[in-house]
């Protein structure tokens, strides 16, 4: 797959809650999910991690690169990429060693609601 752009981004933003966008080679969507199941193991199932911490661990951790809005970009809707592995494949994603990175909690507790 050659670089794409992902638009990270929830059901509900607001113009306070912007998306964000970041380029990668592969589709981040499993990290990014990840990454707000890891947050919410850590500090509690209410949180949410904003797009913007989303998109910091997606660059610092797994190999994306921070890039300007595009209207071909590929939307990975926080929200609904949530629901969607809670009902099927949470705990293959939350096992994948391959996701795991040492520093990430630290990234995205700078950018949680609800803590």
């Amino acid at each position: 797959m050659s670089a794409q752009v992902f638009k990270i981004c929830h059901a509900y933003d607001t113009a306070i809650e912007k998306p964000r966008f970041v380029l990668s080679s592969s589709d981040p969507t499993r990290a990014a999910v990840f990454c707000q199941f890891y947050a919410e193991e850590a500090f509690g199932p209410e949180v949410s991690v904003l797009n913007l911490g989303i998109a910091n661990a997606l660059v610092a951790f797994y190999g994306c690169e921070h890039t300007e809005p595009s209207p071909e970009a590929r939307k990975v809707d926080m929200y609904l990429e949530r629901e969607r592995f809670c009902t099927s494949g949470y705990e293959a994603l939350m096992t994948d060693i391959s996701l795991s990175r040492e520093g990430l909690l630290e990234i995205l507790r700078t950018h949680i609601e609800g803590l």
